[in-house]
C-alpha cells in the first residue's frame, strides 16, 4: 500500500506519487492530515483510512497488507483514529523528508523526492489488484443525492450534498470535527484541501480560508466550520468582509463540541448559543439559515452564484448528537 500525507503537498510531489502508482499498480489510501486531494479520483485509491474511523472494507484491506508505505505521513493520533490502527511494526515503513524508518532500521538523509524517484526506478511494473476496494468513501459523487425538501438537516446528508457541491478548482478549508467528517468526502479532481495538522487546532481552518482568499483570489474558497471551531476565530469574518473576500462559509451548528460529547459528555461541551447567520449583519457579507434539506438547496443555489461583496455564511442546524459513522466508530473506540 502507498499512503501519501502532508509532506507530499509541502514538497509538491503529487505528480511523482501518481507516477509511482501508475508504474507499480499499487493500491493507495488517503488520510486525515494531508488528505490526498490529488489522488482520490484515481482508480487505485481504495478510500480514506483513519483507524477505527475507516469504512470496514478500507480498514480490513489496508491492515492486511504486507507493507504499508507512509509517504510524508506523521503517524499521529488523528491520522490513526486516536491510535486505533491495527498495524504491526513489520508492516509499516514511514518515510519523512530526510528519514526512513522500518522494522529493519532507520535511514537518515534520504530526501523524500529522491526516495520516490528511487522507487519509481527500482520497483517492477505491475497491475492493479482487482480485489482491492475502490473509492470507498462515506460521501461520494458516485452515490446519487436527491433532496427531500421538508426533511430535517442531518450530518450525513449535509456531507453527502457537499460531495456533489464541490467542483474542480475549489479550495476547501476544514476545522476539527468538520475535518474528520470531510476525510470521508471524496474530493473532485483539482480541489485543494486544507486542514489543521497534528493537534486539530480548532479555528485554524477559518484562518486558512481567509488566507486562501488572498493567495488565489481567482478560485472559490469554501470553509467548513463547526460552531465550536468557528467561535475561536469568528472575528475574521469581519476581515473577510473588510477585504471583500467572497468565501462561502458553512457553520455546522450542533450546539457545542459533539466530538467531545461522544467520548465523554458534560456541561464543558456546551458553548454560547450564537445566531451565526446573523453575524454578517454586524461584520459584513450575507447570512443564510438551513434547517431542512430544502433550505440547503436554496442556500447552495445562492452559494453557486455568490461573488460578493464579502463572504456568504450558511448556518447548518443539526442535532447535538448527530455524527458520521466514521466519527462514531472512532469515538466509541476512544471512549472504551
Amino acid at each position: 500500500m502507498i499512503v501519501p500525507g502532508h509532506e507530499v503537498h509541502r514538497e509538491s510531489l503529487q505528480e511523482k506519487v501518481l507516477a509511482l502508482l501508475e508504474k507499480t499498480g499499487l493500491p493507495a489510501a488517503s488520510m486525515f492530515i494531508g488528505k490526498a486531494d490529488f489522488m482520490e479520483q484515481h482508480a487505485q485509491c481504495i478510500g480514506a483510512y483513519q483507524g477505527a474511523g475507516s469504512l470496514s472494507e478500507v480498514r480490513e484491506y489496508l491492515e492486511a497488507a504486507d507493507t504499508i508505505l507512509f509517504l510524508g505521513v506523521v503517524l499521529s493520533d488523528f491520522n490513526l483514529g486516536g491510535f486505533t490502527a491495527r498495524l504491526e511494526p513489520d508492516q509499516v515503513v514511514t518515510a519523512l523528508d530526510g528519514r526512513v524508518e522500518s522494522s529493519s532500521g532507520v535511514y537518515q538523509d534520504v530526501p523524500l523526492s529522491e526516495l520516490i524517484d528511487g522507487l519509481i526506478d527500482g520497483l517492477p511494473a505491475g497491475q492493479a489488484d482487482s480485489t482491492a476496494p475502490r473509492h470507498r468513501f462515506s460521501h461520494t459523487t458516485a452515490l446519487p443525492y436527491e433532496a427531500v425538501a421538508d426533511a430535517p438537516m442531518t450530518n450525513k446528508r449535509f456531507y453527502d450534498r457537499i460531495a456533489h457541491f464541490l467542483r474542480e478548482g475549489d479550495i476547501v478549508a476544514a476545522d476539527a470535527g468538520c475535518a474528520i467528517n470531510t476525510t470521508q468526502v471524496q474530493l473532485a479532481g483539482g480541489v485543494t484541501y486544507l486542514a489543521s495538522c497534528y493537534w486539530a487546532s480548532i479555528g485554524m481552518g477559518f484562518g486558512a480560508a481567509f488566507g486562501a482568499c488572498f493567495a488565489v483570489p481567482e478560485r472559490r474558497v469554501i470553509a467548513l466550520e463547526g460552531d465550536g471551531s468557528f467561535q475561536m476565530s469568528a472575528q475574521e469574518l469581519s476581515s473577510m468582509a473588510r477585504y471583500d473576500c467572497p468565501a462561502v462559509v458553512f457553520v455546522v451548528n450542533n450546539q457545542g463540541y459533539t466530538a467531545e460529547r461522544l467520548i465523554h459528555d458534560g456541561p464543558f461541551n456546551d458553548i454560547a448559543r450564537w445566531r451565526y447567520h446573523r453575524l454578517p449583519e454586524a461584520f459584513g457579507g450575507t447570512g443564510l439559515e438551513v434547517k431542512t434539506e430544502g433550505d440547503l438547496e436554496e442556500a447552495l443555489a445562492k452559494a453557486e452564484a455568490h461573488t460578493g461583496p464579502g463572504p456568504l455564511l450558511i448556518e447548518i442546524h443539526v442535532d447535538p448528537w448527530d455524527a458520521s459513522e466514521a466519527f462514531i466508530l472512532m469515538s466509541e473506540t476512544l471512549r472504551s
